[in-house]
């Protein structure tokens, strides 16, 4: 609850609930205090998106429903396919797309994230961390990031946040530099790991400047 309050106090727009069970942040979607903290999320005016790694379409489908949830995050192995159930019934997708850290051509980025070009598709831009589903801090190549979006992102009006080792420090360089809109973060404003700090945050958000923040409770 506080750490929903603290992302309100400091301008956030959007929080992330975390039902991935091997995450550190992981949220028992049954919970009562996992009710109280989607409540006050929408009572503060946030953004509510649900994450979720290789879940069942009706799982993910039933916790959405349940909650009322603004849009659903895929982080998994998760097709297209898959990803169209959601889209036929009307909720919002952010599809995690994890790319490389190292430079990379922007046709070369392009054709990890064409086939999930959509209307109500976000993509989230993040760092490849192996076996771990997110970024693990790693951080990507942002002038590679910013040649794929003035060459495809920008013509085709793709909506896209970028992800992946963001902290205060480096956040507003990472968006000067990769053209990024909106950002996504959630070791960045932790201390100690899985543990929200309300000063990061504020913090992160301050360095932000004008644009959208996606910061992952």
């Amino acid at each position: 609850m506080e750490d929903v309050q603290a992302c309100a106090d400091a301008g956030v727009d959007c929080v992330g609930l975390n039902f991935y069970r091997p995450s550190v942040r992981y949220l028992d979607p049954l919970a009562e205090e996992t009710q109280a903290i989607n409540s006050l999320a929408s009572q503060c005016g946030l953004y509510r998106v649900g994450l979720f790694v290789n879940e069942s379409i009706e799982t993910v489908q039933e916790i959405a429903k349940q909650l009322q949830l603004d849009a659903v995050q895929f982080h998994g192995d998760e097709t297209v396919e898959y990803v169209q159930q959601f889209l036929r019934v009307g909720i919002a997708v952010i599809r995690a797309i994890r790319l490389p850290t190292v430079p990379m051509e922007a046709g070369a980025i392009h054709s990890h994230v064409e086939r999930w070009i959509d209307p109500s598709v976000t993509m989230l831009i993040d760092a490849d961390a192996g076996a771990q589903f997110g970024g693990g801090g790693k951080q990507l190549h942002w002038p590679s990031i910013a040649a794929w979006a003035r060459q495809y992102a920008e013509p085709l009006n793709l909506p896209w946040i970028l992800a992946g080792g963001l902290t205060p420090q480096c956040v507003s360089e990472a968006k000067r530099v990769s053209t990024a809109g909106r950002v996504d973060v959630a070791s960045g404003v932790e201390n100690p790991r899985g543990t929200k700090s309300a000063a990061l945050i504020r913090e992160f958000v301050q360095a932000c400047g004008p644009g959208g923040v996606d910061e992952t409770a």
